[in-house]
């Protein structure tokens, strides 16, 4: 169904979107309401955690704008599960820019931003890798190489740095 309404886009300039929420087989009267909650994170249960509103607070602050995207990327890594480890990679090096951008007195090269994530957010290079190598076919357009890592463990992965990020933010700023 995307592949034809994405089709529609194209020919005709838009973008719309179709979401399918349930299914009805009149033939066997089975009826299904599809859900949106992906098991891995919820499992992961970080609104035990963190409160919604406190970080919904941050998109007020200067780490909102990072905030934003990599929540962004997110959902659509959730959406899109062709392109999960894509957007997750993508949500993660939205963070590293708050490194290169905000962290000290001057803009840091990228590299330095990726080592400074990792140590602020006491993250293991490992992990990062993981997500870029995992990341690497689909954002270089090669739909045909096999999938290096299982997406749910990316996903998890990603959640977990994002979910560090939050609480290194919150500790860096007033939330009321």
């Amino acid at each position: 169904m995307r592949g034809i309404t994405d089709t529609l886009c194209f020919t005709n300039g838009c973008g719309y979107d179709v979401e399918i929420i349930q299914f009805f087989d009149l033939q066997s009267n089975v009826h299904e309401v599809f859900g949106v909650e992906e098991k891995a994170i919820s499992s992961l249960q970080i609104s035990k955690r963190l409160s919604a509103e406190k970080v919904a607070e941050l998109l007020k602050t200067r780490f909102g704008i990072y905030l934003e995207r990599s929540f962004s990327d997110l959902r659509e890594a959730l959406r899109s599960p062709l392109d999960s480890e894509f957007f997750c990679y993508r949500a993660i090096e939205c963070l590293v820019h708050y490194f290169m951008y905000e962290f000290g007195d001057s803009v840091l090269p990228k590299k330095e931003g990726w080592r400074v994530l990792r140590n602020e957010l006491n993250v293991d290079e490992e992990v990062t890798r993981d997500i870029e190598q995992s990341a690497k076919p689909i954002r270089h357009g090669n739909v045909n190489e096999e999938r290096l890592n299982n997406r749910e463990s990316i996903l998890i992965k990603t959640w977990l740095v994002v979910e560090k990020y939050v609480c290194y933010a919150l500790d860096k700023v007033v939330v009321h």
